[in-house]
């Protein structure tokens, strides 16, 4: 009984605090709009600016388990799971996280 109810709460987290989608404004490229789900049914949006976003990083042998329950991604006060590999480029992950001072050309947007 009490391990289905823990294993429901472990996917329902991981579901939640995975993000969809990232958009960035083509007026204002330093505004960035996150889609995520919400708990159960829809989605959630969240506005944030460049230096709302920051990357968290776990040491440790537990490293993997701390990304799932705490996130990788944090925006603003919410904490987020983000998969690096899924960018268009490693470039446009740091302009978003505040890591690099150049800003990705237009027509790439």
């Amino acid at each position: 009984m009490v391990l289905p109810l823990i294993s429901l709460c472990i996917i329902f987290r991981i579901r939640q605090s995975c993000i969809l989608r990232i958009y960035q404004s083509r007026m204002n490229p330093t505004d960035f709009l996150a889609v995520a789900p919400r708990l159960v049914v829809g989605n959630r949006t969240v506005r944030f600016t460049q230096g709302d976003a920051e990357a968290l990083t776990h040491e440790g042998d537990r490293s993997a388990m701390a990304n799932i329950f705490m996130g990788n991604l944090k925006i603003k006060r919410s904490r987020f799971l983000s998969d690096n590999d899924l960018y268009r480029a490693n470039f446009f992950r740091g302009c978003m996280l505040n890591e690099l001072a150049a800003r990705p050309p237009p027509e790439t947007l």
